[in-house]
């Protein structure tokens, strides 16, 4: 699988990718490698008071019922730099294969 399929593949699971490439000198002074930097975020949307009262994202009260305090928030899953494209790509689908 190629970079692109991963990242659109990532994108279509609701997780939001920044990806950086530059330019880096490698540790005891073997030449500059392209690295790669990746972040992946996942967005939760939770109700604080159901969070609070029950610990769980959100919960029907069925015997008190209240109104959901929508709030959103990032959650990083995944920081790491990379200098070989394969080893991103081989994490990137480890990612995946957890979120599906």
């Amino acid at each position: 699988m190629n970079l692109g399929k991963v990242l659109s593949e990532l994108a279509e699971k609701g997780l939001g990718v920044k990806l950086l490439i530059g330019y880096k000198d490698s540790i005891n002074g073997y030449g500059w490698h392209v690295m790669y930097y990746v972040e992946i975020v996942k967005t939760i949307e939770f109700c604080s008071t159901c969070r609070e009262k029950y610990g769980k994202d959100y919960i029907e009260d069925t015997l008190f019922h209240h109104s959901h305090s929508h709030r959103y928030e990032n959650v990083i899953i995944l920081s790491k730099d990379f200098m070989d494209e394969d080893d991103l790509i081989e994490e990137l689908i480890a990612v995946l294969a957890i979120h599906n």
